[in-house]
């Protein structure tokens, strides 16, 4: 049975100055809903964050959380609905991780008190939730980036709210930190129902991390749905202009982005030449005439092999058969 979105961007246009960087976007997160935003740089998905956030009010449209227009929300109130992780805090006073921490609280606390019992219990629960205990006492300014960034979740966790949005989380963090925010993230969604929001840069871990991944480019969404359905080649192609494989993880059964060597300009010769191939053999020859700038077409090829797939990745045009099956007077005859 489907539940209320928690948070719901509709028909939102924001930007800075007299451009929009936002142009026009819908978007719904249900409660317990992990949703990842990629795309290149600049195309929107820190603006998005920033609407949500109540940092940038948008020229149009409107902003849902749990029902409830944020704009229309005193700050503490409003700030018990959002928990943000930005990119980036520098904290103007070295108060140290505890006291830091616990300033997620602020806004359930009066303007006189520094927290009761449930308050310093949820700081320290969230400080053990991500691995920050043993620095309760530490200055922020010590801290290293890592540790930086996971007390600032830290403090966000504390705030207790049902949206969780996370601008590039796992800056500064080594590859354990990032296992374990993969983690503490899951179980937000999964044991308290959080909504999360999650701005990704690496699309391999945007995939295993998301319930649901959100493509943007020039402001706009450009794909919205499973991970399996978003990080295709097709769409690395046309959004951000790379060629590269897409591939199963075996960890994982999600999408995993595969780079291969940095590419380089390819200068047609007008040279057109015909490639037959079979169990692989081909593969190394259409790779070299294509980085040559030779125009390669292919065949007759055969279902499944590896001929097939590397002629589909160089966008070469070619001729196949079912696998196992014999030549038949059409394919032959398609050259």
């Amino acid at each position: 049975m489907s539940r209320e979105p928690a948070l719901v961007f509709e028909g939102v246009r924001a930007g800075y100055g007299a451009g929009d960087v936002l142009k026009g976007v819908s978007l719904a997160v249900r409660p317990g809903e992990v949703v990842g935003l990629v795309g290149p740089n600049g195309c929107g998905k820190t603006t998005l964050v920033r609407v949500a956030s109540r940092a940038l009010k948008p020229s149009a449209g409107a902003v849902r959380v749990v029902g409830r227009d944020p704009y229309g929300l005193g700050s503490k109130e409003a700030a018990r609905l959002v928990a943000v992780v930005p990119q980036d805090v520098i904290p103007a006073f070295p108060f140290d991780v505890l006291e830091f921490v616990l300033m997620g609280r602020a806004p359930y606390l009066s303007r006189w008190t520094g927290g009761g019992p449930e308050d310093w219990a949820k700081a320290r629960d969230a400080m053990e939730a991500v691995g920050v205990q043993h620095l309760a006492d530490r200055p922020m300014d010590e801290l290293s980036g890592g540790e930086r960034r996971r007390a600032v979740l830290a403090q966000a966790l504390a705030q207790d709210a049902p949206v969780l949005l996370l601008d590039e989380p796992t800056t500064h963090l080594d590859i354990r930190h990032v296992v374990e925010l993969h983690q503490v993230i899951r179980r937000l969604a999964d044991e308290r129902d959080v909504a999360v929001v999650a701005v990704l840069h690496d699309l391999t871990l945007a995939a295993a991390l998301s319930d649901r991944l959100v493509a943007m480019a020039g402001g706009e969404i450009v794909a919205d749905g499973q991970p399996e359905e978003v990080v295709t080649r097709s769409l690395l192609r046309t959004v951000y202009g790379v060629n590269a494989d897409v591939e199963a993880s075996a960890a994982t059964g999600r999408p995993a982005v595969i780079l291969g060597s940095p590419e380089q300009a390819i200068v047609p010769t007008g040279l057109r030449t015909l490639v037959v191939g079979g169990a692989g053999r081909g593969a190394p020859l259409m790779r070299l005439l294509v980085e040559r700038g030779v125009h390669v077409v292919a065949g007759v090829l055969h279902g499944g092999d590896t001929d097939v797939e590397v002629a589909e990745r160089l966008d070469i045009e070619h001729v196949s058969v079912p696998a196992f099956s014999e030549i038949d007077e059409e394919a032959a005859a398609a050259w």
